[in-house]
């Protein structure tokens, strides 16, 4: 499991939203653990280390990543005395954008679910008043709004990623537990078990294909409400500092929301 205590500290704007959805392929990825780690309670023996439902959330814009406490200090009292923390973290309120179409995505390190920008898709009922403007302001557009405003404070931006993404971590590998097999060599030593790796990636697009059914635009156009995230509903951006630790830290403000 990831040092929880790593001395680092980080400075990021998150997005938060709960989706039954999560719930669901988080329950779908430990339920079928290795019946060797069934045990989630156990951290020694996890092969797939589980984020904690506090932990989940959308990072829309990392400012500083691995930097020393009185760095992210100093970062933080600048960007307070230029006085742009109302309007960052209450943007999504009057700039609004929709994310779509989740899937869960993965590679040698982590699963994640991710969504990409709305292009015209219809507008779950109810929330056409959020979107009267269709989607020509973007995810994108929003990141980019975000990233010009903190760099117009003489803010000097260094984040881990920069390729734009929109997704919630919601697992990672932590060992090979559960995915090595005895070699047939002399020497025995372990190789990857290709027939349980299959296993999990034959999984996980089985889940993604009950996404698809369930919260991807239907064949007659409709959109379910789950199947959207207007950002900014429920809460506005939450201004973080600290160890964050795949979704930790220490929330400093939340912005304002719409129902």
């Amino acid at each position: 499991m990831p040092d929880r205590h790593h001395k680092s500290e980080n400075w990021w704007l998150r997005s938060r939203r709960m989706f039954k959805m999560l719930h669901q392929v988080r329950f779908h990825m430990t339920h079928d653990l290795p019946s060797s780690h069934a045990n989630i309670t156990d951290t020694k023996c996890l092969a797939i280390w589980v984020t904690p439902p506090d932990f989940l959330h959308m990072t829309v814009m990392e400012m500083a990543s691995c930097r020393t406490e009185a760095d992210i200090e100093a970062f933080l009292t600048h960007l307070q005395e230029s006085g742009t923390v109302p309007d960052l973290v209450d943007y999504t309120f009057h700039h609004r954008t929709r994310l779509v179409k989740p899937i869960l995505s993965y590679d040698a390190t982590a699963m994640a679910l991710s969504f990409v920008p709305a292009a015209g898709e219809e507008t779950a009922v109810g929330n056409q008043t959020y979107c009267n403007e269709g989607d020509r302001y973007t995810y994108h557009h929003l990141r980019r709004d975000l990233f010009d405003r903190l760099t117009a404070t003489g803010l000097l931006m260094k984040p881990r990623y920069i390729v734009p993404s929109a997704h919630i971590t919601i697992a990672r590998f932590t060992t090979h537990d559960g995915f090595m097999v005895e070699g047939s060599g002399p020497d025995a030593v372990p190789v990857v078990d290709q027939e349980r790796v299959a296993a999990l990636v034959e999984r996980i697009e089985k889940i993604n294909e009950k996404l698809r059914q369930k919260y991807w635009p239907q064949e007659n156009g409709a959109m379910t409400a789950k199947g959207e995230w207007i950002v900014g509903q429920g809460k506005g951006l939450e201004l973080c500092k600290g160890r964050s630790f795949y979704g930790g830290g220490e929330n400093v403000i939340t912005g304002k929301g719409f129902p």
